[in-house]
């Protein structure tokens, strides 16, 4: 649909630069091809509490990476809700991903 002969992705890329929002418009036609997971809400929920576990008392960088791709997938693939008990467990592992762990560990030496 145009508006005065402006197509829609032209009126949100104005509406974005107007508000000084730095994503591109083609990141948000990319979220509308993610693909969903082959996994129930359910099995989701489970795995993530899991895979969650993991990441955190191995440390390990890739496992969170992944974490993060599974959250990415079930919320724009399958449109899952976010799971509100693992909020404090997500902060820590982005923490963990953007150093940011590191630089609070180091502050209290």
């Amino acid at each position: 649909m145009a508006i005065e002969g402006r197509s829609a992705e032209d009126v949100l890329r104005e509406k974005y630069e107007e508000r000084g929002w730095s994503e591109d418009i083609e990141k948000i036609k990319s979220r509308e091809e993610v693909k969903p997971l082959p996994l129930s809400e359910e099995e989701y929920q489970k795995l993530s509490f899991l895979l969650a576990k993991i990441v955190l008392q191995d440390r390990d960088e890739k496992l969170c990476e992944t974490y993060f791709e599974l959250q990415r997938r079930a919320y724009y693939g399958n449109r899952y809700s976010p799971i509100e008990e693992l909020e404090e467990v997500e902060e820590e592992m982005w923490k963990m991903g953007t150093k940011e762990f590191a630089d609070e560990q180091e502050k209290h030496l």
